[in-house]
């Protein structure tokens, strides 16, 4: 395992990276390798998942999902018991039995009735409301006294555009925003991927990544049918960050980006930066372009996994036609 390079301790140790992640249920993973030189806030306003929180309580099945043994230890860390949304004020939390599907926005029972039926469909179902408070990101930064956000990550189950749509996102305030955003209307009144998209490029982000997750209606298996996109989380990035005024905010931005795997945009974007040397910046290319998070025992027990189901499913179909 390569040993991270010096300059990221020299960069950041006095100069931590800040991170919001919003919708914090089962723990905070992104960034393990810049955790201990990051401040997060959490939020979490699900009582019992906060509680939880508080405590680090976990399962490895969403640790391994994640793509991590435990969870990170980061340098400062907090939580708040908070829906981020829109504005100050309270709404109803509809907490349903699968805790992934929590939200203060009503589950689409229309169109989710139109799906198959699976144990995350069933997931959906309301099981109790709570009233919870709400605070903008607007009030987050003021409240905070937050100079800047590095990393901000969205997981709020359709309410994402929501919390967006403030007032602080067109002052070049967020470097990266890792966000959930649905295709398709899985909560009332949602905002979609589209709205998320306009209102970001109307502010000088980008589009750099989506992870697309499929949707099926029908109980039959077709092996070699597409099926229609409902959700995806998607990464965008501010790219009008004013490097000459703070370089620190432009540099974290690179390195951020190279712990999601962007190493090719980190080197891009490390060319404008002259507080880095040459020899670091290669080191720092070096070290992430075979980053140990990479995983790839895992991706290439994935695609055999998928291979043989593949060959099965082959093998079911033209065996009748002997």
């Amino acid at each position: 395992m390569n040993k991270q390079p010096e300059i990221i301790k020299e960069l950041l140790d006095n100069s931590p990276i800040t991170f919001l992640d919003v919708g914090s249920s089962g723990g905070i993973t992104d960034l393990p390798g810049l955790a201990k030189y990051t401040n997060v806030i959490g939020f979490e306003p699900n009582k019992d998942e906060f509680e939880k929180l508080q405590n680090e309580i976990t399962t490895r099945h969403y640790l391994h999902k994640r793509g991590v043994r435990k969870l990170p230890k980061f340098k400062n860390k907090k939580f708040l018991p908070y829906a981020l949304f829109k504005s100050n004020g309270s709404e109803i939390l509809y907490v349903t039995k699968s805790q992934g599907t929590t939200s203060i926005l009503k589950p689409n029972f229309e169109f989710l009735n139109t799906l198959k039926l699976t144990s995350w469909i069933e997931g959906y179902k309301i099981i109790s409301e709570q009233q919870v408070q709400t605070i903008s990101l607007d009030q987050v930064i003021k409240k905070y006294e937050l100079e800047h956000i590095d990393f901000l990550k969205l997981d709020t189950q359709g309410s994402e555009y929501d919390i967006l749509n403030v007032s602080q996102l067109n002052k070049k305030m967020i470097s990266i925003i890792k966000t959930e955003a649905e295709v398709v209307s899985l909560y009332e009144r949602q905002g979609l991927l589209h709205d998320i998209s306009k209102l970001l490029y109307d502010n000088g982000f980008s589009l750099i990544d989506l992870q697309l997750k499929p949707l099926r209606h029908l109980n039959q298996h077709f092996p070699y049918s597409k099926y229609r996109l409902g959700w995806t989380d998607a990464i965008f990035i501010q790219d009008n960050i004013e490097i000459q005024k703070n370089e620190f905010h432009f540099v974290k931005q690179a390195l951020i980006l190279a712990e999601l795997g962007f190493v090719d945009l980190c080197g891009h974007l490390l060319k404008r930066v002259s507080i880095i040397t040459e020899k670091d910046k290669n080191q720092l290319l070096t070290y992430y372009g075979d980053y140990p998070n990479v995983k790839l025992r895992q991706k290439i027990f994935m695609k055999g996994l998928k291979a043989i189901k593949n060959n099965f499913w082959i093998k079911k179909i033209v065996s009748p036609l002997r």
